[in-house]
């Protein structure tokens, strides 16, 4: 984009330029049918003028093509300009939309976390509450294994540790 602007910045210039250059071209021109005219009222000798004017007429016709296609090629850089400004709009949109998705995702497993720790608690009570009740009625012939609980393996800590 920085350059495309500058090639626009550049183009820019350089139409100044040539404006510049064809105004005093036109003014010369103008000085020279002026000088002409006043020769060719005199009576004197005009081939010279008369070949200054065709040159400098030339000249001019030379300018005025390089003026439109410094023109063409100014509209064409601003073009690209636009559609690249347009490009970097769509990607940066892009971006956002990714950064707020990854943000739900991301408040979305926080709850889940807190959700399974909130299940793991009452897990814990229940089984707490049926170790006890079974110690409460246990009876000789009756024998309720314990069970165990065995934590080498948390969920919620892992995804923690990937959040963050």
């Amino acid at each position: 984009v920085s350059v495309l602007s500058e090639q626009v910045g550049a183009q820019k210039e350089k139409i100044r330029d040539l404006e510049a250059l064809l105004a005093a071209k036109r003014k010369s021109l103008t000085s020279s049918e002026e000088l002409l005219q006043g020769k060719y009222n005199y009576g004197g000798e005009c081939s010279d003028m008369e070949s200054k004017k065709l040159n400098l007429m030339a000249e001019v016709s030379c300018l005025k093509l390089k003026f439109a296609a410094l023109e063409q090629e100014k509209s064409e850089a601003e073009r690209k300009l636009k559609m690249s400004q347009n490009e970097i709009d769509h990607v940066n949109q892009s971006i956002h939309d990714s950064d707020e998705e990854l943000e739900q995702l991301r408040h979305t497993v926080q709850r889940l976390l807190a959700d399974n720790e909130q299940k793991n608690h009452q897990i814990k009570s229940l089984r707490d509450a049926l170790e006890l009740r079974s110690r409460s009625q246990q009876e000789e012939y009756y024998v309720v294994p314990r069970y165990e609980q065995t934590s080498s393996y948390d969920l919620n800590s892992q995804i923690r540790r990937l959040l963050l």
